[in-house]
């Protein structure tokens, strides 16, 4: 698992972006960064262990999920930033 700047210095994804809507990104606080190489949906959140959470996501998504440990106050930055106009519109 790796750390979400390490995730983040390659680039949020639209496309990764596009799997979770807003409302599921702030409730659960998980940013989607982008996709592994095998596929996989990485998500920067604060508890990468939290099996419930990564379940939850995993379905939505309709894909398989990697966390990435984020520190909780950067990543609720970060889900505003990238899902800027779905928040200002709620």
């Amino acid at each position: 698992m790796a750390p979400f700047d390490e995730h983040v210095r390659r680039g949020v994804s639209l496309e990764a972006v596009r799997r979770i809507d807003y409302n599921m990104a702030s409730m659960f606080q998980v940013l989607p960064v982008h996709f592994d190489a095998d596929g996989a949906l990485v998500v920067a959140m604060a508890n990468p262990m939290n099996q419930g959470v990564l379940d939850d996501v995993r379905f939505m998504a309709n894909a398989e999920v990697k966390g990435a440990v984020a520190d909780a106050e950067q990543l609720a930055s970060a889900i505003e930033r990238h899902y800027e106009d779905k928040a200002s519109t709620m």
